[in-house]
């Protein structure tokens, strides 16, 4: 269903969910098609970052190789918005996708974070407006559950001045790392039950699958739209499942080449 809430006024700036995925995994391939209960991973995040006010759509952004077919023909199932795009140049991709839809703004939303708080998605969203910012992110909550926003505007700019766009899978670095050129607006969650930086809620190996999994078994079955509150509060009264303590960096992460050639 596409909205289009006014929030204040807030929207006359559209923002789009994108929802960035892939079948290629080094360490879980396949992992946005795997199961929890009956559904599959990337079905139940779009069903919970649809639950979003202030973005007006929600895309699967994929790309076209063969081997993400059948993440077109689950969108075509379930009746999904659905975008394909570049394999590799994922700004491009986002680019191309908000161009289409007539966004000015894309919520990035990762295909392998089921766990995304559409609550959350609606407060940065109206931070990032009120702020007119080409950037914003939080640092506040589990890793996992974290949205990004990002302007049309920065985006162009980033594809432009990106030495390699190949590597913009990190696209955030090229915002984080030039605070001078762009305007960041960091989310500090206001409910101080929900700042959990140290908790780890995305999906990289078949133990992080399992822990999502014991999570949607405790509270889907009887309320789908279950929030990041009761998560965590969920979480800290069962201090043996290892949510903590263990973070994955991407492979290489730290040798990617985001540097800009701003001649501003």
């Amino acid at each position: 269903m596409e909205k289009r809430n006014s929030h204040n006024g807030l929207n006359s700036d559209p923002i789009i969910n994108l929802v960035a995925v892939r079948m290629k995994s080094s360490r879980l391939p396949g992992k946005a098609m795997r199961k929890i209960m009956d559904k599959s991973v990337i079905e139940l995040l779009m069903e919970r970052v649809t639950k979003a006010n202030i973005p007006f759509k929600t895309v699967i952004c994929t790309s076209t190789i063969e081997q993400d077919d059948v993440l077109a023909k689950l969108a075509l199932s379930k009746g999904f918005e659905l975008f394909r795009g570049h394999p590799d140049n994922v700004l491009d991709r986002f680019i191309k996708a908000a161009n289409k839809y007539g966004a000015k703004h894309i919520v990035r939303i990762t295909g392998d974070n089921p766990l995304t708080d559409p609550l959350l998605i609606d407060q940065m969203c109206e931070l990032h407006l009120q702020n007119k910012a080409d950037y914003t992110f939080t640092q506040s909550t589990p890793r996992g559950t974290r949205p990004e926003i990002m302007s049309l505007s920065a985006m162009q700019n980033c594809l432009l001045w990106a030495q390699n766009p190949d590597h913009s899978e990190y696209m955030s670095l090229y915002f984080k790392n030039y605070p001078d050129i762009f305007k960041n607006v960091e989310f500090v969650d206001p409910n101080p039950d929900r700042i959990r930086p140290e908790y780890r809620l995305t999906i990289d190996t078949p133990d992080d699958l399992a822990i999502i999994q014991q999570v949607y078994n405790k509270f889907y079955p009887q309320n789908p739209g279950f929030l990041l509150d009761e998560v965590i509060e969920y979480l800290d009264q069962h201090p043996e499942i290892p949510h903590s303590s263990r973070f994955i960096a991407s492979a290489g992460s730290d040798k990617i080449n985001t540097k800009l050639t701003y001649a501003g």
